[in-house]
């Protein structure tokens, strides 16, 4: 029993520390050791023995715990969006033992595969875009002048951008 209790409070920190859904943002948090100590012992626990979970176990395991991302050593994640003039390549590199090397890139290719613009983040860069965007909502005025700015801008690019407006769920499930 008191490893199912366990288990819930590790599923119940891992929901709170991953957002409302995987790579709500574009770097996985970072843990502190104890939390990352309860993701390596409830590896090492659904995987002994090895066939421990069925299929579908696994799978309701991962889904469930955002373990595929949150805990991970390693990730790297790339998504591609096709526009008018080309490509756009997004990826995320993510290292648990090198913290320094975590960045998020944005390459812009023309339509011969001709990289046309390149931007690195990094993990500094990209807390403090997400802080100022939906995590500082109590801050001064002059940085709630910023904050309006530039979503003003957002908003004419993406106009359903905004979390937590109806017109942008439009995801079809």
């Amino acid at each position: 029993m008191w490893r199912r209790v366990g288990a819930l409070g590790l599923l119940g920190l891992l929901v709170l520390l991953s957002g409302c859904g995987p790579l709500q943002r574009p770097m996985p948090a970072r843990l502190d050791e104890e939390g990352q100590k309860q993701i390596d012992e409830s590896w090492n626990n659904a995987l002994t023995p090895i066939d421990r979970l069925d299929r579908q176990q696994v799978l309701d395991a991962l889904v469930a715990s955002f373990t595929f991302e949150v805990g991970v050593d390693r990730l790297t994640f790339r998504s591609e969006k096709e526009f008018r003039g080309g490509l756009v390549v997004m990826e995320i590199h993510y290292d648990r033992r090198h913290p320094d090397g975590d960045r998020f890139e944005v390459a812009v290719l023309d339509s011969d595969g001709k990289q046309l613009r390149h931007e690195q983040y990094s993990r500094q860069d990209v807390e403090q875009t997400c802080h100022l965007f939906y995590d500082d909502l109590s801050c001064d005025n002059l940085r709630g002048q910023e904050r309006a700015a530039r979503w003003k801008i957002v908003e004419e690019l993406f106009p359903n951008a905004r979390p937590g407006d109806p017109a942008a769920k439009r995801v079809v499930r």
